[in-house]
């Protein structure tokens, strides 16, 4: 099937060469003819489409080729991916052995790519590495926030506050581009992307009321989840700004950084650390 996929891609998307040599006039907005030279500069997906497109593992980045097993850690450099190189070496071993096809693949999966090739590297002026593209929607609200609400609710849980959690959640009025929740945050199983926009904006205030009269004990985990979360829609609202400057780029490297190392609160209720704690308990 990935193989018909980048046949089409490439079918598709064949055409652009031509284009970017000669070029073609095209009528702009403003009424004039321009001469332009079209770029592929940009792809618009969620991951799992980045994964087919680029033909790499369900749990590698697009961009560059962090392992697995760092991806939720805050590392500020990685390699770049060099898609270029991977299809050379796809190219090489074509007509190997075996054996040399066989290091080849260990050797690719070693940095999250497959064995397809890939139609966007047979294509003249696009950079597959500079197409992916964050944007809020996948990257932000059904990526990063979706999944720190699912540690928020196992958090919730544990101390017996979800209910309370979900009271207030029902409780808020409407105000300007705000919509309540007729529905607890527990009843709500498919999320679309204003009621994402939505709970970005009230998380702080309801987690702060469900959170209230902590016991001793409870004081420091609530006041860490707090500050995670604080941190985390911070982060959010910075990001949607049209344009940036040196301070709100500072601001969001900030509240970035504080986010994971707040984010820690949650240790145990990650997927891996949840799998092996219920593989300790039947043991």
């Amino acid at each position: 099937m990935n193989t018909v996929i980048q046949e089409a891609l490439h079918d598709v998307l064949h055409p652009l060469e031509a284009l970017f040599g000669t070029g073609i006039e095209i009528h702009c907005g403003d009424g004039h003819i321009r001469h332009c030279f079209p770029r592929l500069a940009a792809w618009i997906a969620d991951h799992m489409e980045y994964v087919v497109l680029l033909g790499l593992k369900t749990t590698s980045c697009p961009r560059c080729e962090v392992p697995f097993n760092k991806l939720g850690d805050n590392i500020l450099q990685a390699p770049t991916r060099d898609y270029a190189a991977y299809e050379e070496i796809k190219n090489d071993v074509e007509y190997g052995t075996e054996v040399e096809k066989l290091h080849v693949r260990r050797q690719l999966r070693a940095v999250g790519v497959n064995g397809d090739q890939i139609a966007l590297c047979n294509l003249y002026g696009v950079r597959p590495e500079a197409l992916h593209k964050p944007d809020l929607l996948h990257g932000i609200y059904k990526g990063i926030f979706e999944s720190t609400m699912q540690w928020l609710m196992k958090f919730l849980q544990k101390y017996k506050r979800v209910e309370s959690f979900d009271e207030v959640w029902c409780s808020l009025p409407s105000y300007p581009d705000f919509s309540p929740f007729h529905r607890s945050y527990t009843q709500i199983t498919q999320w679309q992307g204003k009621e994402l926009r939505n709970a970005v904006w009230i998380v702080c205030s309801t987690l702060a009321v469900a959170l209230s009269q902590p016991t001793p004990a409870e004081r420091a985990p609530f006041a860490q989840v707090q500050r995670c979360i604080f941190a985390l829609v911070n982060f959010i609202f910075l990001a949607q700004y049209r344009s940036h400057d040196d301070e709100t780029i500072s601001l969001m490297e900030s509240y970035w950084q504080e986010f994971h190392k707040e984010k820690n609160i949650f240790l145990e209720f990650w997927p891996s650390n949840c799998a092996r704690n219920k593989a300790d308990k039947y043991e």
